[in-house]
């Protein structure tokens, strides 16, 4: 990871950015595309097209965003980048805790 992307003080660092790298280096760590789509779609192939269909402040795009900052954090080591996927994640529970308690409502 360029270390103009983490500089060493925590309000400097430009967000958008790490969190477009953690997802590129995600998709480009899981994602696997199939040499033959009639036998299986593959894994994770079409998460970038599905994000971009729900749009960024979507559930799906979060979940992502938060795996992705976690995947990356772990990788290089960096406390700032696990602490900001743990607070996404503390954000995002509500949306879940509201989703599975209308799982019956839902279609």
């Amino acid at each position: 990871m360029p270390k103009t992307i983490l500089p060493c003080e925590l309000g400097n660092l430009n967000w958008p950015e790490i969190e477009s790298l953690a997802f590129q280096t995600f998709i480009s760590d899981y994602r696997i595309s199939s040499s033959n789509r009639t036998v299986s779609r593959g894994y994770l192939d079409g998460l970038e097209s599905l994000i971009e269909k729900a749009g960024p402040a979507s559930t799906v795009s979060q979940s992502c965003k938060i795996i992705s900052l976690a995947n990356l954090g772990k990788k290089a080591a960096s406390p700032m980048l696990l602490q900001k996927a743990e607070t996404l994640y503390f954000d995002l529970l509500p949306s879940f805790r509201w989703t599975i308690s209308n799982e019956g409502k839902s279609t």
